[in-house]
């Protein structure tokens, strides 16, 4: 997260390089400017082409073509592309691979414990961070905890309660 730290030296401007660019996508530059809707708030967050924020985007990064509903909270967090945020969600120290859907009023990064590693990854996943993986759905008005995984392509049917546990894991993932 240094690239968005004010002042650190860091300048991808200056690199001449153009990552993550898809076979579907010839050229990055061929999506839209980011677009900010009246009462949408950004601070401290680095924006690429193809986004629109209606809600609330603090200390992130979001990649092409992310979209923040209504109401929508994002924070110390990072977007992969063509994620969708409905309204009233919240997100608070999560990754969230391509295309991730989470649902309206779905919470990510619940809670206060930041440090019970995750049972499947405990070397790997203990400081609070939440992994969601790609093309992954999140329920609408479901809970999910600090330190978790939901595996890339999980859908509604994978969630006992809509509620994932800190340190639990939705899906088939491999443990350490």
């Amino acid at each position: 997260m240094d690239i968005i730290r004010e002042n650190s030296g860091i300048a991808p401007e200056d690199w001449g390089i153009r990552p993550n660019v898809e076979a579907a996508v010839t050229n990055i530059a061929d999506r839209p400017p980011a677009r900010f809707a009246a009462g949408s708030s950004v601070r401290n967050s680095m924006i690429s082409a193809g986004c629109f924020i209606e809600g609330e985007v603090v200390n992130s990064v979001l990649s092409p073509g992310v979209r923040i509903g209504p109401g929508a909270s994002v924070r110390d967090s990072i977007l992969f592309h063509d994620c969708v945020i409905d309204k009233g969600a919240t997100l608070d120290l999560t990754i969230l691979d391509k295309r991730v859907r989470v649902g309206a009023g779905a919470i990510i990064g619940h809670g206060n414990d930041k440090t019970l590693p995750n049972r499947d990854h405990p070397k790997h996943l203990y400081t609070g961070i939440t992994l969601v993986g790609k093309e992954a759905e999140v329920p609408a008005n479901s809970v999910i905890g600090r330190n978790c995984i939901i595996a890339p392509q999980a859908r509604s049917k994978d969630y006992p309660h809509f509620e994932v546990k800190t340190a639990e894991s939705v899906g088939i993932i491999e443990k350490d």
